[in-house]
């Protein structure tokens, strides 16, 4: 008996930049926005987004699309374990292959049949670390196999789905405005009454709002706000600590490493050594 098979297949333009996953109880990223697209897979606990300051809550076994040069931030639950899975990627194709996994601008975020199927590609990528031609291969295939099995078996969650799991966004208008103002004065000490006073609110009001809608401080939520941007300029560009310390507002390069290290765990130069590869396929935050 003879099988074979004729079928000249179509390659997407679409590239693997990145993959990683991060289990923890307290995390706050953003708001920065960044030059590549990302896949979020939550398998455990909740997470919160605000993609543009529309705020969209993921659950265990679903995942999110987060599109370049958007304003993003995300934070967990705060009150258990969230374990996310994610990959980054560029490329002509997005939208058409993101549109086929059933995600929209209107519906960033998707149900996921197999949570733990697509968890696996994505350790097997983090373990495809070594840089040679065969492991580009592997994982150019891992990522593809894993676009495939978003496309077969994941389904976008409607506005009736969302409303009878009592999902609604849950957004204020404050918030929205303090993140773009944060977002857009980075490179400022950022106090507190400062971001007050652009709201035209009081101090004690923003704190409330910070607490209700983010479950954190505005000094807390600014301080990992830079530091997590400076994380991306650390891993992918050569800019000096003291440049970085000056792009994040702090007065000097001591200031910065100080603040820097109480958020992160560990000094500029430290998290630059360990993670800094520009052109690297996997990150580890």
């Amino acid at each position: 008996m003879k099988q074979s098979l004729e079928h000249e297949t179509t390659v997407p333009d679409i590239r693997l930049l990145s993959a990683g996953r991060e289990h923890d109880v307290r995390a706050i990223y953003g708001p920065n926005a960044h030059g590549y697209h990302s896949l979020h897979l939550i398998t455990e606990g909740r997470a919160h987004y605000y993609i543009d300051g529309v705020y969209w809550p993921v659950a265990a076994g679903q995942c999110i699309f987060l599109p370049e040069d958007t304003p993003l931030m995300h934070h967990t639950d705060f009150t258990d374990v969230a374990t996310t899975y994610w990959v980054t990627f560029r490329g002509g194709g997005v939208p058409d292959i993101m549109a086929r996994c059933g995600f929209s601008p209107t519906s960033p975020v998707i149900d996921v049949a197999e949570p733990q199927r697509l968890a696996d590609l994505v350790d097997a990528m983090i373990h495809c670390s070594q840089r040679t031609f065969s492991n580009d291969l592997r994982l150019n295939g891992l990522f593809c196999e894993l676009l495939a099995t978003l496309i077969e078996t994941s389904s976008a969650i409607t506005p009736q789905q969302r409303e009878r799991a009592n999902m609604l966004p849950k957004s204020n208008e404050y918030i929205t405005r303090a993140m773009q103002y944060i977002y857009a004065h980075m490179d400022s000490p950022l106090h507190v009454s400062e971001i007050a006073e652009a709201l035209f609110i009081s101090r004690t009001y923003l704190y409330e709002l910070f607490q209700e809608y983010l479950q954190t401080t505005p000094q807390l939520f600014v301080a990992k706000a830079k530091a997590y941007q400076a994380c991306e300029w650390l891993r992918k560009t050569g800019m000096s600590v003291q440049d970085i310390a000056e792009s994040c507002g702090y007065r000097s390069a001591f200031a910065f490493s100080k603040a820097f290290k109480r958020i992160i765990g560990m000094s500029p130069r430290e998290y630059r050594q360990r993670f800094t590869d520009p052109a690297g396929l996997v990150e580890n935050q």
